[in-house]
């Protein structure tokens, strides 16, 4: 079951590394979008009982649609 997390940023974006804040978890990626109400918010996709690899791993389909990048 693929669930999207939402987040939002702490600080600038200086596009590496962000401190950011749990924001909510969604069913579908339209909700995650909708609960990003500012440039600070981002959301990303992941399936749920999928343990990812220790090794810092990159969001394929996050979004950062309030972010000018």
């Amino acid at each position: 079951m693929k669930l999207w997390i939402c987040g939002q940023l702490n600080g600038e974006w200086n596009g590496e590394e962000t401190a950011w804040e749990f924001q909510g978890v969604f069913d579908s990626e339209d909700k995650a979008d909708k609960a990003c109400i500012d440039k600070s918010y981002f959301y990303f996709s992941c399936n749920l009982n999928e343990e990812l690899p220790k090794e810092a791993v990159d969001a394929p389909d996050g979004k950062y649609p309030r972010i000018d990048a």
